[in-house]
């Protein structure tokens, strides 16, 4: 019977030509991390290779940046080739999860970009939250989601990332500012917690037949009872 009340929710409310929920960004709960001073390499570009990330490690290794990288798990791409899928079990997953964590707490900078398509991934939220200060490739809705440029987070060409080094290496205290900065902002707006009682206000006014969707302003998701302000940044919901 529950499936079935389930299902019947789905249809009336999951439908394609309603604006119902907000495109949920990445969700980061409490981390460890230390000062960047304390940190023993300069950068991490965590990730598969997207164009701008490939382009960023080639700038970075020509000169001669010191990189933090993940632990690799070789045994894991053979069990991979061998059809067991290793990653469907909790300690693989684990063990990959940890390496990429601990290769963004090693680091006092790291780089990354939501590919050609400019996504919000969760990397832009999970190297401010690990403490590292953010430097990317700006995504859709950049300030929307609450992000600044020199102010919380670092827009910049791959191919300036050696300058930038040197100028945040220059003055380490502001570069320990934008990171802090960086984490608040993760801390109020983008936790776990923050992101489920959006989505709980979401769902309510959809039951009760008030959702017009929704824009994201300065880091925290609005609902709109009107039409979109210019100002504002809308979410796609499909």
């Amino acid at each position: 019977m529950r499936r079935i009340l389930f299902l019947d929710f789905a249809v009336r409310y999951f439908n394609p030509t309603r604006n119902l929920l907000p495109a949920l960004m990445t969700q980061v709960g409490d981390t460890v991390f230390s000062a960047l001073l304390h940190r023993p390499a300069d950068w991490c570009v965590p990730g598969i290779s997207y164009d701008a990330r490939d382009r960023a490690r080639v700038a970075l290794e020509k000169a001669g940046a010191h990189f933090s990288r993940g632990r690799p798990l070789p045994v894991a791409a053979v069990l991979t080739r061998l059809g067991l899928r290793p990653f469907s079990r909790s300690w693989f997953a684990t063990q990959y999860q940890e390496a990429f964590r601990e290769e963004i707490r090693r680091a006092r900078y790291g780089f990354t970009c939501g590919s050609a398509l400019g996504i919000s991934i969760r990397k832009l939220f999970e190297i401010p939250a690990l403490g590292a200060v953010l430097v990317c490739k700006p995504c859709n809705a950049f300030e929307a989601l609450g992000f600044r440029d020199g102010q919380n987070a670092i827009a910049c060409a791959p191919d300036e990332l050696p300058h930038l080094t040197h100028r945040l290496n220059a003055d380490p205290e502001a570069a320990q500012a934008i990171a802090d900065a960086a984490r608040a902002l993760i801390g109020r707006r983008h936790t776990v917690s923050a992101r489920a009682a959006q989505l709980r206000k979401a769902l309510e006014l959809a039951l009760a037949g008030r959702w017009h969707g929704a824009v994201w302003r300065d880091g925290d998701m609005m609902s709109l009872g009107q039409p979109t302000p210019a100002e504002s940044v809308p979410i796609p919901v499909r």
